[in-house]
């Protein structure tokens, strides 16, 4: 009736508002079987209206609510087989297919339109219903908490979704507590609060937000925590029985996803598990487990499983092995007795179960489970004994007992003593004393040793001449009781020395000064030695003369007769100073061994000081006279490069540089800044160093202005510094007359009047020079190798590319700065510098500096290659160096 007059207000405001404006519009069919109160399309009724089509194009009513929907995307092929339950109605769209396959329909993932019968499901309807416990036993009296939820289409809760609950009519128990939705004012607004219709029909909704159901008491083991989307309820029963509890949720429109049953086995029992126990190793222990009503009366006839799972070996007496089964008696007890198979402490875990008789409630079932501990006690002893493996004659021995304790009780009045030791093992002393000496041994007495406690007693003996070849050391330990015992022993061979070894040699050296060492050896044995090996291991800072690696092994031609001694060399070179030591061992036949270390201390040799210096000066040969002279640099400059080389083996200090040349003939235009420089008239220029290192190269560089015509004229440079060291050098020079008119001025690739003369480039090609700082270096002395490359032709080259061949005996200690290139890599042999990219005609360029060390003594050649455009062949040269000693 309801329905009838829904559809007939509905269709009446239609038909008014039509009659109103005249138009014409197109209506869903009513449902004539009642299922809802529109049809959907194609089922329409069209109402036609003269005159209405201008007023329906001017939209006078409103566009209808039910439209034609577009023809969804099929879904992929599905293999044969009977449709999906879930999947009724048109196929699923595209999305869906795509991400759930052929489960396309219920539980399908986000993005998903879930229909049934044309209509799209909501979260809660196309949802699957949680159950959880589904099936316990609990003892009658207890409150069980079932807790639901309605799975939603993503897989997560559904909040505020209705689940009725249902305790089946042939159940024992009665539902008491419902569970909210977490929010109680917000259920009382939107009609979702938790009610019981009667003791076994009540309806929840699951929770809105996550909380805690604490029961009401202060322990926290009991609380339940209830999470968002879940709903609960507790069950109770006063009796034994089965209770049926049966969870709905009826917003869910799939019959099979919607509900699930609980079974609750209610059972009128508790018990008493065997509580942990400590029990020595030498007794049995009983357990017993009672098992009551729930008034406190005796349970008959229960069985109670014990398992003995882990720890020392035992069994349940007599006989019964690791697995026991044990019923009740009239007073609800189940005995049972371990016995212990071993004396060592540990603790067993035994595992105890309930187990209820089957009846017409119920099959025969494990109700109940737990586990108790026994921890078996006992005092222990255990010795280690320690010492020589092999002993001389006449030599002291050292025997190390350590006594422990393992086990878990006290070891009372712990006595240690040794037996069977022989006359030749004769007893110095011990700590703590012996506190009596036996015909054979000694005893001590280490009193209480508690658990884990470790007492030690070292006792000192010494070897005499009569031993035999072996002694065996044997210890035995014991309590007051004489019921706890170890024992330990240690076997040591006796060795009879018959090698003497002495090694004499200096113990003061200087560096690089041959060191010979005498190795001596006597046969101080009973019968000749044969196969003897004497080796020698020493520290890096020593060399053997012959270059020999560490350590050297030499053997014996000939056996040494007892009595007779021999002799062998041995010379070293020290490479640096320090404190070094070489270790002689000699080896032979039947274990025969004797080391002996010797060491010596180096010091480094004095330097004789030998200050020197040398000086180039580089320039050209010829120049021309400028007549339009500027400032700034052109083609017809001069540039005078000196090069000072400090060629001895000590630093120059207080340097002075001067430079001089013609005032009328040659003016300065600029000169090298670095250090300062100063003018001295008539026309010198002076540079003042505070030191220059050994080895170290300085560049000054002057550039000049030619002024006046001459056939002759010169540039002198002059070096001196303190201990009266003194160098110069002058360059000549021709000044040419200037250029005639219409006469091109000099530029690149063409000579101009600061260069030399045209040059045969078909017979002028890279030049090298080669040459030495010193006359001669001794091991682990260094010297500078200065390497200099100048252009002879007229033509500019470059990608200019230097490579350096250091030899065995000469390491590479360092390059230094001021090269025109730096060092690219260096393989341990080849150096190579970074490539020149421009060298002009005649160029000389700045040289190129090294520091080699003396490795070994010998004459070492050094070679030298230089490649660049015009000479790919390359170009080499070498210089010798000699390092002696």
């Amino acid at each position: 009736m309801y329905l009838r007059s829904k559809q007939t207000v509905l269709l009446s405001m239609l038909l008014v508002a039509v009659t109103v404006t005249g138009c014409a519009v197109s209506l869903p069919r009513i449902d004539p079987q009642g299922r809802s109160i529109l049809m959907p399309q194609p089922n329409y009724t069209r109402l036609e209206i003269p005159g209405g089509e201008g007023l329906q194009a001017a939209s006078c009513l409103p566009k209808p609510a039910w439209t034609q929907p577009l023809d969804p995307n099929p879904c992929p092929e599905q293999p044969a087989g009977p449709p999906l339950a879930a999947q009724v109605g048109p196929p699923c769209p595209a999305p869906c297919a795509t991400l759930c396959g052929p489960q396309c329909g219920l539980g399908c993932g986000p993005k998903c339109k879930i229909l049934k019968n044309g209509h799209r499901l909501s979260a809660g309807e196309a949802g699957k219903l949680q159950l959880t416990p589904q099936r316990l036993v609990a003892r009658v009296g207890t409150e069980i908490v079932l807790r639901s939820g309605v799975c939603g289409k993503d897989g997560c809760l559904v909040t505020g979704q209705p689940v009725e609950w249902i305790l089946t009519q042939d159940s024992v128990g009665h539902l008491v507590g419902l569970g909210g939705t977490g929010r109680p004012l917000a259920s009382r607004l939107f009609g979702t609060q938790p009610r019981k219709v009667t003791d076994r029909f009540a309806v929840t909704h699951t929770s809105t937000r996550a909380h805690l159901v604490t029961r009401g008491t202060t322990t926290p083991t009991d609380d339940v925590p209830i999470k968002k989307g879940e709903g609960w309820i507790s069950v109770t029963s006063p009796r034994e029985g089965v209770s049926y509890v049966t969870a709905i949720a009826p917003k869910a429109v799939d019959w099979e996803e919607r509900r699930e049953t609980a079974i609750i086995h209610w059972i009128d029992a508790k018990w008493e598990l065997p509580s942990p126990a400590s029990v020595r190793t030498t007794q049995e222990h009983e357990m017993i487990t009672r098992v009551l009503t729930s008034d406190g009366e005796p349970q008959r006839d229960w069985l109670v499983r014990y398992e003995l799972e882990t720890g020392p070996q035992a069994e349940f007496s007599p006989g019964h092995g690791n697995i026991v089964e044990v019923a009740t008696d009239d007073l609800g007890e189940s005995r049972v007795r371990v016995r212990p198979l071993t004396d060592k402490a540990g603790v067993s875990r035994v595992k105890v179960e309930i187990i209820r008789p089957g009846d017409r409630f119920m099959k025969r079932r494990v109700v109940g489970r737990g586990w108790t501990t026994i921890r078996w006690s006992a005092p222990a002893l255990h010795v280690d004994v320690s010492g020589p493996t092999r002993v001389e004659l006449e030599r002291p021995v050292q025997y190390l007992i350590r006594v422990t304790n393992p086990g878990d009780l006290t070891a009372k009045d712990v006595t240690v003593s040794t037996a069977g030791l022989p006359n030749s093992l004769e007893y110095v002393n011990s700590m703590p004393a012996a506190q009596r000496e036996l015909t054979d041994g000694q005893e001590w007495r280490l009193g209480d040793i508690e658990p884990g406690q470790v007492k030690t007693i070292e006792a000192n003996y010494r070897l005499s001449a009569r031993a035999d070849s072996e002694i065996l050391y044997r210890v035995r330990v014991r309590d007051r009781e004489d019921t706890v015992r170890a024992e330990g022993e240690r076997r040591t061979s006796v060795f009879i020395p018959s090698i003497r070894l002495d090694v004499i040699g200096p113990t003061e050296a200087e560096v690089g000064q041959e060191v010979q060492y005498e190795i001596k050896m006597t046969n101080t044995g009973r019968q000749p030695l044969e196969r003897i090996s004497i080796q020698d291991s020493f520290d890096a800072g020593l060399r053997h003369i012959d270059d020999a690696a560490s350590p050297i092994v030499r053997d014996l031609d000939q056996p040494l007769e007892v009595g007779a001694s021999t002799s062998v060399g041995l010379t070293f070179v020290p490479r640096r100073p320090g404190y070094f030591c070489h270790t002689v061992t000699v080896l032979a036949d039947g274990g025969q061994q004797a080391s002996e270390r010797a060491c010596l201390t180096v010091r480094a040799r004095p330097v004789v000081a030998r200050p020197d210096v040398q000086v180039r000066l580089l320039g050209p040969t010829q120049g021309q006279v400028d007549l339009n002279d500027t400032d700034q640099p052109d083609g017809n400059d001069v540039l005078f490069r000196a090069e000072v080389t400090n060629n001895g083996n000590v630093p120059l200090t207080n340097v002075i540089v001067d430079v001089e040349a013609d005032a009328n003939l040659l003016s300065s235009k600029e000169a090298t800044t670095d250090p300062p420089f100063q003018l001295a008239p008539p026309n010198s220029i002076r540079w003042t160093v505070d030191q220059i290192g050994a080895g170290d190269v300085k560049l000054f560089e002057v550039r000049y202005n030619c002024q006046r015509e001459t056939r002759a004229t010169s540039v002198r440079v002059l070096v001196t510094a303190d201990d009266q060291v003194r160098n110069s050098q002058t360059k000549s020079i021709e000044i040419l007359p200037p250029p005639r008119q219409g006469q091109p001025p000099a530029g690149p690739g063409q000579p101009g009047p600061g260069v030399a003369p045209p040059i045969d480039v078909a017979k002028k090609d890279i030049k090298i020079t080669i040459f030495d700082q010193s006359d001669g270096i001794r091991v682990n002395e260094t010297t500078v190798i200065t390497i200099q490359i100048d252009n002879d032709r007229a033509d500019w080259d470059g990608d200019l590319r230097l490579y350096v061949t250091i030899p065995p005996g000469l390491e590479l200690d360092s390059v230094l700065p001021g090269g025109p290139a730096n060092q690219a890599k260096f393989d341990g042999r080849i150096l190579e510098f970074q490539p020149v990219a421009t060298v002009r005609p005649g160029e000389k360029l700045r040289a190129f500096r090294i520091r080699l060390r003396g490795a070994q003594a010998g004459a070492k050649k050094v070679a030298v290659e230089v490649r660049s455009n015009l000479s790919p062949d390359g170009v080499t040269a070498s210089e010798s160096i000699n390092v002696t000693p």
